[in-house]
């Protein structure tokens, strides 16, 4: 049984994980830049659809870098341990819904061949919310899953670290120690 200074721990534990889990999930998947633009949708977490297998989270990170570096704070790709190619779609969470909008009119739509060189995918890129919203909330939903115990950090996300962001200046080079990886110190 627990005593009661537990179930506080409990409760402000608990409380700190729903204030930090961000917003529900959207009622309709679809992106509205005007619904961003107007304050009505304040989602962050977008769901970027037919990725080229081949790309790897370090490929589609530098080319999200080129006009989106310091947007966002969470980024996962997910991997087919099998194969090590990606399973066709990824994660981001921007710092605020109106980065969604510059992002938006990089990658909605975006042929890959035309923007890689040496990519032979005809495939367009399409852009979602995510049901999953907010960092703490995605870091959240996969606390438990196999991926974060590989040794391998090319099947984990990238969680950026504000303080991370602040003392390098720029995620140029995507080496480990630019990277904060939650898992291993949080006290969530």
């Amino acid at each position: 049984m627990k005593t009661l200074g537990e179930d506080q721990k409990d409760f402000e534990r608990r409380f700190k994980l729903l204030t930090l889990t961000d917003r529900p999930p959207p009622t309709s998947n679809h992106l509205n830049i005007i619904n961003i633009l107007s304050g009505k949708e304040m989602h962050t977490t977008v769901m970027i659809c037919n990725i080229p297998i081949r790309f790897s989270q370090i490929d589609m990170l530098a080319l999200i870098n080129k006009h989106n570096f310091g947007t966002y704070d969470y980024y996962y790709q997910p991997m087919d341990l099998r194969t090590n190619c990606n399973r066709g779609f990824a994660y981001i969470n921007f710092t605020h819904p109106y980065y969604i909008v510059s992002f938006y009119m990089e990658f909605q739509q975006l042929q890959w061949n035309k923007v890689v060189s040496q990519c032979n995918s005809n495939k367009r890129s399409l852009l979602f919310y995510a049901n999953v919203q907010g960092k703490f909330a995605n870091i959240q939903s996969l606390a438990d899953k196999n991926v974060m115990y590989k040794p391998e950090e090319m099947y984990k996300p990238v969680i950026i670290d504000d303080q991370t962001l602040l003392a390098k200046g720029c995620l140029a080079c995507l080496g480990t120690h630019f990277i904060k990886r939650i898992w291993e110190d949080t006290d969530l």
